[in-house]
C-alpha cells in the first residue's frame, strides 16, 4: 500500500505520537480517521511531502512513553478505555459544569460565546453518559466474551443485536456527533485562548476544557481505529471457524483456500522466530498475523506424519496465504515463539 493511500487513523494506531502532527495541520484523526493521506491533503491544500516529512520526524523520535496500543488484547484495551477514558469524564463533567456556570454568570455579559460553550458541553457530556453505559453494559462485555471463547461455540456467544458490527456503527455515529461538538467548542473559544480580561477560573476552564477534548480524542482514536476494526476481524474469525469447511486431502485444502485468496505460502522460520513471504521475502513476527483457520490431517500410518495447514492474513501488511507444517513441529514449542504462536490453534 502506498503511504498517501493509508489512513489517518492507521498512522496514529501504529504510533500515537503522529497524532501532534495531525493536531497542527487541523486533520482529525480520530471520528474522521478513516481518510487517507491524500485526501486530508487535496482537502485542506497541504503539501503532502510536507505532512510526510513531519510524520517521519515524529517517528524517529525516541519516546519511552510511547505506548503500543495495537499490540494489546481487545479485553485488555476495553478494560483500559472503560478504567481511564471513562472515570475522566465521570470525574471532570462536575467540575467543569460548575466552572462553565461561574464563567456565564460573571462573565457572559461581555462574553456571549461562554453560553453556547455551556451548551454545547453539557449537551455532549449528557449523550456521553449514555453513550459510555451502551459500551460498558452491552458492547464491552460482548468483546470480553469472544476474548474467552477463543472460538468456542457457546450460546453466550449469540447476542440479541446480531453481529458486533451493528453496536459498533451507532458508537461511530455517536463519536462523530460528539466530535463535531467539540470542534464547535475549540472554535467558539478561540482554540481554547483565553481573553485578556480572563479570571484564575476563566484560565483553568479553559485549560481543563482543552484537556477534556485532548483525552477524547485518545478515547475516540482507540476505540475507532484500533478496539473496533479488531473486534470486527474477531467475530468474522469466530464465525469463520463455526463454519469451517471440510476437507478430504491437503491438496483439496490448499486448493480451496487459494481461490479464497490465501494465495501467499509461508515457511516458518524458527531461527528468526518468524513467517517469511515466499513472494517478496518479507518477514512477519507473531504479532502481525492472524490465524483464520486451521486443518489437521492424520498420516496414513504415522500419527507423526500429521499435516497440518493454517490460513493466516496480515491487516499490516495486506497479505494472506497459508503455513504447511508436520505436527511434529509444534511438539515442543515453548522454545520457540513463533511456534508456540501457531501451536496455540491446535
Amino acid at each position: 500500500m502506498k503511504t498517501i493511500e493509508k489512513n489517518v487513523g492507521a498512522f496514529v494506531a501504529e504510533d500515537y505520537r503522529t497524532a501532534a502532527v495531525f493536531q497542527k495541520y487541523g486533520i482529525d484523526f480520530c471520528c474522521k480517521g478513516n481518510k487517507t493521506i491524500n485526501e486530508v491533503c487535496n482537502n485542506k491544500h497541504i503539501l503532502v511531502e510536507d505532512l510526510l516529512n513531519d510524520l517521519t520526524a515524529v517517528k524517529k523520535q525516541g519516546d519511552n512513553q510511547n505506548i503500543d496500543y495495537q499490540s494489546w488484547s481487545l479485553d485488555l484495551l476495553a478494560d483500559y478505555i472503560e478504567k481511564k477514558h471513562h472515570r475522566y469524564i465521570e470525574e471532570t463533567t462536575p467540575v467543569l459544569k460548575q466552572y462553565l456556570d461561574k464563567l456565564c454568570k460573571v462573565h457572559g455579559r461581555n462574553h456571549h460565546e461562554l453560553f453556547e460553550i455551556a451548551e454545547q458541553f453539557n449537551a455532549a457530556v449528557g449523550e456521553l453518559a449514555t453513550h459510555m453505559k451502551k459500551e460498558e453494559l452491552i458492547l464491552f462485555p460482548y468483546i470480553r466474551k469472544m476474548v474467552k471463547s477463543k472460538g468456542a461455540d457457546e450460546n453466550t456467544l449469540q447476542p440479541n443485536f446480531g453481529t458486533i458490527k451493528n453496536p459498533i456503527k451507532m458508537m461511530l455515529q455517536e463519536h462523530d456527533i460528539e466530535g463535531g461538538r467539540f470542534m464547535k467548542i475549540s472554535s467558539l473559544s478561540n482554540s481554547y485562548s483565553v481573553p485578556i480580561d480572563a479570571c484564575n477560573t476563566y484560565r483553568t476552564a479553559y485549560l481543563l476544557l482543552k484537556e477534556f477534548e485532548d483525552d477524547l480524542h485518545l478515547h475516540i482514536h482507540l476505540e475507532n481505529n484500533i478496539l473496533f476494526p479488531k473486534s470486527i476481524e474477531l467475530e468474522e474469525r469466530i464465525s469463520q471457524k463455526r463454519t469451517k469447511r471440510s476437507y478430504e486431502t491437503v491438496s483439496e485444502a490448499v486448493t480451496d483456500l487459494t481461490k479464497r485468496g490465501y494465495t501467499t505460502d509461508f515457511p516458518v522460520l524458527v531461527e528468526k522466530e518468524c513467517l517469511v513471504c515466499n513472494k517478496t521475502a518479507k518477514e512477519l513476527s507473531p504479532d502481525e498475523f492472524e490465524i483464520d483457520e486451521t486443518y489437521r490431517f492424520e498420516g496414513s500410518s504415522d500419527p507423526g506424519d500429521e499435516i497440518i495447514i493454517f490460513a493466516i492474513s496480515s491487516k499490516k501488511y495486506n497479505m494472506k496465504g497459508i503455513v504447511v507444517n508436520g505436527y511434529g513441529v509444534y511438539s515442543n514449542s515453548e522454545s520457540s515463539k513463533i511456534v508456540s504462536r501457531l501451536a496455540q490453534h491446535l
